[in-house]
């Protein structure tokens, strides 16, 4: 009984790890059934360059109003004001 028990586990799990595949692998037909477009993937890189860029501006800027805060604590400090 035991031995039975053991070879129908077996089919089972192998069936499932087919249907499994077979699941999987008519998602990833229907994700890359279309091409991305060069124009796609040069947008997307533009895209994330004027976020890299935007980010680095804001950076720049909370450098420089900081910068300025320091400076005006450090006037008021010595009594130039």
């Amino acid at each position: 009984m035991l031995a039975f028990l053991k070879k129908w586990r077996k089919a089972y799990l192998e069936d499932k790890s087919d249907r499994l595949h077979r699941q999987v692998e008519a998602e990833r037909n229907v994700l890359c059934h279309e091409a991305i477009s060069v124009d796609a993937v040069s947008g997307a890189f533009r895209d994330l360059h004027k976020e890299d860029a935007f980010k680095r501006e804001a950076k720049e800027w909370c450098a420089a109003a900081a910068k300025a805060m320091e400076d005006e604590n450090r006037w008021e400090r010595d009594g130039y004001y």
